[in-house]
């Protein structure tokens, strides 16, 4: 890629150039007109040039699907915490020649990470986002193919913290970024299964309130497969993070007050 980026400089600075020009033309004439929902921050110049870049690539080479991965943040924290937390895809705005086509991509894709993984609470940004400005999704109508950028979340999240915990979550954001692109290539073997490496987990220890670790996020998926977890709340404010705090003491004691558990919300080992 960057053998390409370093040669096609100057092409690449002329297509944007002139998909610039194009799009002005057709804003002037009042064919497309200008939509800003959410407002993002300016990407340094060479970032720019290496997005364009990417997209003039895709387009060369006849891409089906460009999928660009990336993290949020919230640039007004103070520390280690944020705002606002989960998952959001940005697809291209509907008066763009792919935008039909990406939304039914992002459609896919979003239903496999929403069903283990929060929705992005950001005003104003939802599970799916039609955007005009984002380079990566296309600005001025510069990717042909079907594109989407998955944000996968906040990087102050606390599943993203601990680096155990963190491994087997991206692990899982990915498969289920999987699943959702065979679903959309209409692969009937597309799952819905999550976090198959829990499947027969067998735990060494009893959890109760403040344990962390991967068999405390374990017991979660196990809580949130049975139905139990989050209990009378969100992933938002309760996401599968290894941390077991009072969601996980409250979905542990809902399953096994239905199960004739005792419920004293703590997990034996098995």
């Amino acid at each position: 890629m960057q053998k390409y980026l370093d040669s096609e400089k100057g092409n690449i600075e002329e297509f944007q150039k002139e998909k610039k020009e194009i799009m002005k033309e057709l804003m002037e004439e009042g064919k497309v007109k200008g939509n800003i929902v959410v407002y993002h921050n300016f990407a340094r110049p060479e970032v720019v040039d290496i997005l364009y870049g990417i997209n003039k690539f895709a387009n060369d080479n006849d891409f089906d699907i460009t999928l660009h991965i990336h993290f949020n943040d919230y640039p007004g924290r103070i520390g280690s915490h944020g705002k606002y937390s989960g998952f959001s895809i940005y697809v291209p705005e509907k008066q763009y020649s792919n935008a039909e086509a990406s939304y039914d991509f992002a459609k896919k894709v979003s239903r496999h990470l929403s069903n283990i993984f929060a929705v992005s609470d950001m005003p104003k940004e939802d599970m799916i986002t039609q955007d005009q400005e984002l380079i990566a999704v296309g600005s001025y109508n510069t990717v042909d193919s079907v594109v989407a950028l998955v944000e996968y979340g906040y990087i102050y999240e606390s599943q993203f913290t601990d680096q155990k915990v963190k491994d087997v979550i991206l692990k899982e954001l990915a498969q289920q970024t999987y699943f959702g692109i065979m679903d959309y290539l209409n692969d009937t073997k597309s799952e819905y299964k999550t976090f198959k490496d829990f499947d027969n987990f067998k735990w060494t220890r009893n959890l109760s309130f403040g344990d962390r670790g991967l068999d405390v996020l374990a017991l979660q998926d196990f809580l949130h497969d049975k139905g139990y977890y989050p209990h009378n709340d969100n992933l938002n404010n309760c996401p599968l993070n290894g941390n077991f705090g009072n969601c996980t003491e409250s979905a542990l004691k809902k399953y096994q007050s239905d199960n004739n558990i005792y419920s004293n919300g703590s997990w034996s080992k098995l």
